[in-house]
């Protein structure tokens, strides 16, 4: 009897132990583990399937479903060179990574809370592998597993009429239109107002501008209308222009590709009005006239108004990866129906130095993938310092390597960057004065392409990597140098002393940096005959570019010409810029034969700089029509050009021509071209003086 009782009570505990085992693991327990100390870790616990049943979901909830959104697009890129990326940050794990765990909490069953957020980032994950109809059946698979038409439910509905809505405006609308009136009527604000975009959208779609603008002035935009209330209040400000006669509408079309023929489909094309291209606001994509590509990359952009645009182009990584964006650089004037086509290219590869090599010895080499149609190819050099990192073009060649001396490295600058006023008096920042002289700088370097035109072909610095060149990373370091006594007391602040340190040991290092932190004193003084010194004494062909460079801007055209003999011996290659300053500067001296040749070089590279001189050489001293001869030979496009006005030089040019029938005017250009053919005059201050006509002053300004 007493056998059978220690049994029954053994076998009762067992059943208590067990059950609170039970509630230990799925309530207690995962609450307990859920301190990971990365989110990785977490991952990591996850798969190791201890974390059971309820604590399960609730550890997915806590540690996988991030609480704030995810933006649709990785990277934008626009025509003006701006750009925005959506790195991960600090903690935050990749959706592809966590794609399986959401999908686990997903199929759960519904919760509430976190259930629709699980929906928007597990169907995001196949938007951004480019599965847009995935998206949008995920979403459909899971909307059945809610309980009612809840403002969750609604909330998940409405992000399968938003995904819908990329692919067939016409079905986003159906999905808008099976809703009830009653329903509609119950629905948050911000749910109301994307209702409403859709069914504006649909319209503008359909040119159908004045049912349009009825439709959303019939709404007032309340508060909490969020993105969506934005879009459509900036919508009917444009409609409005529009009925009232102020602006015209018009439509934006092409097509966005890959060089060797691919689509980048489900990628976002918008205008950004010119006057806002220098700021950038998160989903700024949605509140302006925009388009998505189609499965072909092909997009059209409905009701723009009429203005200066920068055209703006949003997608993911991966649909960029191993490709760079064209270097187009310019704002688009809309006054009627235009197309604007993009093409990415793939990058070009470099071969040397890469991964952190260190280059020995007094000389280094660039080495990089040639590219079918390069004429020229620019080098760029990056330097990574404490207070940042700066890209600036080093020097160009016509050959797909560059050789330089270590001391053609340490002559580079490339921009300085400095304290603010209240830290050292706001003086440069040692470290960025040195440069790449600088022991613990890092470098990195990118080359571009051009075509004989000037036109950007490729380059190597792209979104990322491709997997051919992951093992190809264009970072590089040199031998050590050993600090001076000035480098170390430059790096320690005394400005002064460094200075004297400098200018006493008088070597090419030194004589570098004495001009350097000369060049940044309030009164430098006359520097020229010490940059002429450091050109004979570093013997380095970039300081005989650049004593040229600033002779010319002084006017002091002895030195500048004897500076460009010295280049000129060194058999180098001249970029376009070095050719055009070179052309003008003979210009300007009355060597017309000369420059006339130089012209032609310059213009030969595709240089705007050049060809606008050059057609004024023709016009001060032939006339218009020889101008416009040269003029329609070498087209000038893609400098800083008041494009708005006049769409390129030719047109502009053929306006003066209409323009100087007035003898006034005729008599005012000839005035102008006498003041910029002068060597000791400058144009601008005549320009400002003298009340010229638009064709005028925007001819002067772009020729000075």
């Amino acid at each position: 009897m007493r056998i059978k009782l220690k049994v029954k009570h053994v076998f009762g505990l067992l059943i208590a132990f067990a059950a609170v085992l039970f509630v230990f693991v799925n309530w207690i327990y995962p609450p307990v583990q859920s301190g990971a100390k990365s989110p990785y870790e977490a991952i990591e616990r996850l798969k190791s399937d201890h974390i059971f049943v309820k604590g399960r979901m609730s550890y997915i909830e806590e540690k996988i479903i991030m609480p704030q959104g995810i933006q649709r697009f990785d990277v934008f890129k626009s025509t003006t060179g701006a750009a925005s990326a959506d790195f991960l940050g600090e903690g935050e794990i990749p959706l592809e990574v966590r794609a399986p765990f959401l999908k686990e909490y997903l199929e759960d069953g519904y919760k509430q809370g976190a259930y629709t957020e699980a929906l928007q980032q597990y169907s995001m994950s196949f938007f951004k592998k480019g599965d847009l109809q995935q998206a949008i059946d995920v979403v459909e698979k899971y909307l059945a597993k809610y309980p009612g038409k809840n403002e969750a439910y609604w909330e998940a509905y409405f992000l399968k009429v938003e995904l819908s809505s990329i692919k067939d405006i016409d079905k986003a609308l159906q999905l808008v239109e099976s809703i009830s009136s009653a329903e509609r009527a119950v629905l948050p604000e911000p749910l109301k107002s994307e209702a409403l975009e859709v069914e504006v959208r649909h319209l503008i779609s359909q040119k159908k501008y004045d049912e349009a603008y009825q439709m959303v002035e019939s709404y007032l935009t309340p508060d909490g209308w969020g993105h969506s209330g934005e879009y459509l209040e900036q919508t009917r400000r444009n409609l409005k222009r529009w009925t009232e006669g102020e602006t015209e509408l018009h439509t934006i079309s092409g097509t966005i590709s890959t060089d060797d023929g691919d689509p980048v489909a489900n990628s976002i094309v918008y205008a950004k009005p010119e006057a806002d291209i220098n700021t950038f606001r998160g989903e700024e994509h949605e509140l302006l006239p925009h388009a998505y590509t189609d499965e072909d990359g092909n997009y059209t952009m409905y009701g723009v108004p009429e203005g200066e645009y920068a055209f703006f182009f949003g997608t993911q990584f991966e649909q960029v990866k191993g490709y760079a964006w064209p270097e187009i650089d310019r704002i688009y004037k809309v006054d009627q129906d235009l197309t604007w086509n993009a093409e990415l290219r793939t990058l070009i590869q470099t071969y040397q130095p890469t991964n952190f090599e260190v280059v020995k010895g007094d000389e280094m080499t660039f080495d990089w993938e040639g590219v079918d149609g390069a004429a020229y190819y620019q080098v760029l050099l990056e330097k990574h310092v404490d207070s940042g990192s700066t890209t600036s073009a080093f020097q160009s060649t016509d050959q797909d390597e560059l050789t330089v001396s270590l001391e053609e490295l340490y002559d580079f600058l490339g921009g300085v960057s400095l304290y603010d006023e209240d830290e050292h008096g706001g003086r440069p920042i040692p470290e960025s004065l040195l440069s790449l002289a600088y022991p613990d700088a890092e470098r990195s370097w990118s080359v571009i392409a051009f075509d004989k035109n000037g036109e950007f072909l490729s380059s190597s610095q792209g979104f990322r990597l491709s997997t051919e060149q992951e093992d190809g990373v264009p970072f590089f370091s040199v031998e050590e140098r050993e600090l001076t006594e000035a480098d170390q007391a430059l790096l320690d602040h005394e400005y002064e002393r460094a200075a004297s340190l400098y200018k006493e040991k008088g070597d090419a290092h030194s004589l570098r940096m004495f001009i350097r932190l000369k060049e940044h004193e309030k009164n430098s003084g006359d520097l020229l005959p010490l940059k002429r010194e450091y050109a004979e004494v570093s013997g380095v062909p970039g300081a005989w570019r650049d004593l040229a460079s600033d002779a010319s801007r002084e006017r002091k055209w002895e030195i500048y010409f004897e500076a460009m003999d010295h280049v000129l011996q060194q058999d180098s290659f001249l970029d376009d810029s070095v050719r055009a300053t070179y052309a003008t500067a003979l210009a300007k001296n009355g060597r017309y034969e000369e420059a006339e040749n130089w012209f032609k070089k310059a213009s030969e590279l595709g240089s705007d700089e050049a060809i606008r001189t050059w057609t004024a050489l023709k016009v001060y001293q032939e006339g218009i029509d020889e101008a416009l001869a040269i003029a329609d030979q070498y087209p000038s496009y893609h400098g800083p050009f008041d494009e708005m006005a006049f769409g390129d030089w030719e047109s502009l040019l053929e306006a003066l021509k209409q323009e100087t029938v007035d003898e006034g005017a005729s008599e005012q250009l000839k005035q102008g071209l006498e003041v910029f053919f002068s060597p000791d005059q400058d144009i601008e201050p005549w320009v400002e003086k003298n009340n010229l006509s638009d064709v005028l002053e925007s001819f002067f300004k772009e020729i000075q």
